[in-house]
């Protein structure tokens, strides 16, 4: 409880934050693109289950507007494949798409060659979810694999750093993002078996934009 209060005031702060760097500044830079990339993930389970981290890929299309000299907004809407992998490695995995909407704060240095930094929150919503067990010989399934995903919606924070080449209208970014769910893949009810199974994801991504307001 006291994670998850904490983590609501660090969003609020840095939502106001934002507005009180942003209100009555004239327009800047603004920037539409698309972004894919490579995803580590896994789940964070209580009581703990062994895992190794699970492969994917993310895309979509991004938008951001810088609306004071280091300080501006980026939206995305993004596909993802995220999950999880049990050890032994491969006797079982969970795939799961989900449709992603951050709204991170973006905070940069530099002019042609910039540094940045986005923190912020995403919601998501989970499409499909595909088990997938290569161990046939256990006699009795572990819970884990045998329920489906209780909650479709996910949230949580994410952020990380980034840089960023600027050429003339085009711009080209690398950026490396963590994100920790504050939601539950399935139902936390005292009776229920796992108090917590949240998402965890690391992702490397490449972003290309362009920016006609230059």
């Amino acid at each position: 409880m006291n994670r998850r209060i904490t983590t609501v005031l660090l969003v609020t702060t840095t939502f106001f934050i934002h507005k009180a760097y942003s209100r009555n500044i004239p327009e800047n830079e603004r920037s539409f693109g698309v972004h894919g990339g490579y995803i580590l993930s896994n789940v964070a389970f209580v009581p703990k289950v062994p895992q190794s981290f699970t492969t994917g890929w993310r895309g979509g299309f991004s938008f951001r507007q810088i609306t004071e000299k280091h300080l501006g907004v980026v939206a995305e809407l993004s596909l993802s494949q995220q999950g999880w992998t049990e050890k032994p490695l491969s006797a079982y995995n969970r795939s799961l798409t989900y449709l992603e909407l951050p709204f991170l704060t973006h905070i940069t240095f530099g002019d042609r060659f910039r540094f940045y930094l986005n923190l912020g929150p995403k919601i998501a919503f989970l499409l499909r979810e595909k088990g997938n067990r290569l161990d046939a010989s256990l006699a009795e399934l572990p819970p884990q694999q045998i329920l489906p995903v209780a909650n479709r919606f996910d949230w949580g924070l994410c952020g990380g750093p980034g840089i960023e080449l600027c050429l003339s209208f085009v711009r080209i970014l690398v950026e490396t993002r963590y994100y920790y769910a504050l939601g539950n893949l399935f139902s936390s009810r005292k009776e229920d078996v796992f108090p917590q199974s949240s998402l965890r994801t690391l992702s490397f991504n490449l972003i290309f934009m362009a920016s006609p307001t230059r």
